[in-house]
């Protein structure tokens, strides 16, 4: 029976410095990854604490996970979109709370997680109790196991005051020190064992994108490709607009998924003429799901988690493998025969005055565990 692995890394993440970088080999690897949890301790002193939306979130600039042969696993070229998409996707398992910062503290210390679960199935119903439970060792996706020099994270910080205004990050010392620790959530090979029980079932391929929203426009007069090939299990857009760049739901006046080779729409949000009251049902409904929580903060109640809003702004998020469940597939819509351009991201602008637009792609490839452990000489 395959060996089920929780593993802390010997050494931290790089040395917090104020946009430092991040560069760490993972790799030998002589089991599946299947969840990578980054915990970090804070060390920060406030004066009259002016917080920015998705403050914890900012600490980390960007990630990159990379393998052999030009292998990308992840590009996150915005954590917060990242965090938005754990828990609309995972909910709290995986995504984690987020503590509020209040004023006149020096030298106080929080923690906080960010959680790269790489399967579509982090949860079970266990045998015993019958509960519905967190699943770290969940196979459906993972990275296989790799020689020395062949996984690499790397990555950046924010800079001190990212967080906002009257907060400041330390570097302290000690048991005070500002660092970031990883564990390894894994299944290795026992003796006997078939490739089903250790190797993954498919390859994570997360991408992100940052369309450009230049003018205002009527509905349905834009469109955005969604990157083809691979399949493609969800979509998280998340909208910013202002200064610091809180999230906002006053961007669109309608969002929606287009078939462009059918002229069909799978999804359609807004176009009645409300402006961005319409498209903010998006959020809304894309949120309904008890995996939206725990609440965040939103653009009025900055770093206080809240419930006083109908949803989280500027937060819309597209299950493609439920729309397209016909596939049978738990990975979602199969583009890897179609064309860049068959399927778009259709919208209209209602505001664009300082407006920021990030998109993630969470994409696999599914693979042959026989022929994957053939190939890495476990067979």
């Amino acid at each position: 029976m395959a060996t089920k692995i929780i593993k802390l890394r010997a050494s931290a993440l790089d040395a917090w410095t104020t946009s430092g970088t991040i560069s760490q080999e993972l790799s030998p690897l002589p089991f599946t990854l299947t969840r990578l949890v980054i915990v970090t301790t804070l060390n920060t002193t406030t004066t009259t604490t002016g917080a920015y939306n998705d403050m914890m979130d900012r600490f980390f600039a960007n990630f990159t996970l990379t393998g052999s042969k030009g292998k990308t696993y992840f590009g996150i070229t915005d954590p917060r979109v990242y965090r938005a998409h754990s828990r609309m996707v995972f909910g709290g398992a995986t995504a984690g709370k987020r503590q509020t910062i209040p004023d006149s503290g020096t030298n106080a210390l929080y923690q906080f997680v960010t959680t790269f679960h790489f399967g579509v199935q982090p949860t079970k119903i266990d045998p015993i109790s019958g509960q519905l439970v967190d699943d770290p060792f969940d196979l459906s996706g993972g990275i296989p196991p790799t020689g020395a020099g062949t996984l690499t994270l790397t990555g950046a910080y924010g800079s001190s005051t990212v967080m906002g205004s009257g907060i400041t990050t330390q570097t302290g010392s000690g048991n005070t020190l500002t660092r970031s620790v990883l564990y390894y959530y894994g299944v290795q090979k026992d003796q006997g064992d078939a490739p089903s029980a250790y190797m993954p079932r498919a390859i994570p391929n997360w991408s992100m994108l940052t369309p450009s929203v230049a003018a205002t426009s009527g509905a349905w007069a834009l469109t955005q490709n969604v990157p083809a090939g691979d399949f493609l299990h969800s979509i998280t857009s998340v909208t910013y607009r202002g200064t610091n760049t809180p999230r906002d739901n006053q961007v669109f006046n309608s969002f929606g998924l287009y078939l462009a080779t059918q002229n069909q729409w799978p999804l359609q949000y807004g176009g009645q003429g409300l402006g961005y009251l319409d498209a903010s049902v998006a959020q809304v409904l894309s949120q309904q799901s008890m995996r939206g929580w725990p609440p965040d903060d939103d653009n009025i109640t900055l770093g206080i988690p809240s419930i006083a809003a109908a949803s989280d702004f500027g937060i819309i998020h597209i299950p493609m493998w439920q729309l397209f469940s016909k596939t049978g597939s738990p990975y979602g819509a199969d583009l890897r025969n179609v064309n860049t351009g068959d399927l778009q991201i259709g919208y209209g602008v209602n505001n664009a005055t300082s407006v920021t637009w990030n998109m993630l792609f969470r994409r696999y490839t599914p693979v042959d565990v026989d022929a994957l452990a053939q190939e890495l000489g476990f067979a």
